[in-house]
């Protein structure tokens, strides 16, 4: 499982696929999104709940935000040379 993970998020090419197909590439893209995503709600999550904050309508900004920045260090750390 570790060894997936760490091909999703290291890879370094983007989606290939030509119109209307899916690749593993593609599939690989979502996984990783998802991942972000659930990973930064859940920090939003637990921020509010230990800073007591009140985010309210403000948390999928919060998580939006959140996510970019997970996904620019994702980027930042990534060897993209060949």
């Amino acid at each position: 499982m570790l060894d997936f993970l760490k091909k999703v998020f290291t890879r370094k090419k983007d989606g290939t696929s030509p119109n209307l197909k899916v690749d593993g590439n593609d599939v690989a893209d979502v996984l990783k999104l998802s991942a972000l995503v659930a990973l930064a709600a859940g920090l939003s999550s637990v921020l509010e709940q230990t800073a007591e904050l009140d985010l309210g309508m403000y948390q999928p900004f919060v998580v939006l935000g959140i996510t970019s920045a997970l996904d620019f260090i994702n980027k930042l750390t990534k060897n993209n040379k060949e």
